[in-house]
């Protein structure tokens, strides 16, 4: 069982990332996102376009093992939007050990840090627990050329600024 954290700012391909990794496996996968995190229903979708995935919503990381049957077909678990999911350090590592017993790997994917650069606790949990940690960088939104670590937040298509 492995457990990975994918991290960056906003448009920096996670979701593309998570999409790949289920057409390259989709026959043993679960698939999850957060409930507030979906505009579209149930579904994950990359703002750079391509397929769209339906998932299951849940708000809470203890939801994973409601929704795997027993003994399961699955072999990969991933999780869309994990910044938004509620997870307590005792409850997520009885969820990786119990995951661990089933020779589950877990791939969560998410915001690292908020546009004032601060980190979100969940995905912070997640990095601290996690056997690898992934970290990807877009294209900043302002000069187009630099690879951006932080995410951009838009009011009415300008950039908000830190100082407001």
């Amino acid at each position: 069982m492995s457990f990975t954290t994918v991290i960056g700012p906003v448009k920096a391909g996670k979701s593309r990332a998570l999409i790949q990794r289920f057409e390259d496996e989709y026959a043993s996968i679960r698939l999850f996102s957060a409930k507030q995190a979906q505009e579209n229903g149930e579904k994950i979708k990359s703002r750079a376009g391509g397929a769209v995935l339906n998932s299951i919503p849940m708000s809470s990381m203890s939801e994973i093992l409601y929704h795997l049957e027993y003994p399961t077909k699955s072999t990969l678990i991933l999780v869309d939007e994990v910044q938004f999911i509620n997870a307590e350090p005792t409850i997520l590592q009885y969820i990786l050990a119990e995951l661990g017993s089933r020779d589950i790997d877990l791939v969560v994917y998410g915001l690292d840090m908020d546009y004032k650069g601060m980190p979100f606790a969940t995905t912070a949990l997640c990095m601290s627990m996690a056997d690898n940690v992934v970290k990807v960088h877009g294209t900043c939104d302002v000069c187009r050329l630099t690879p951006s670590t932080m995410s951009l937040r838009m009011y009415n298509n300008k950039p908000v600024s830190l100082s407001a």
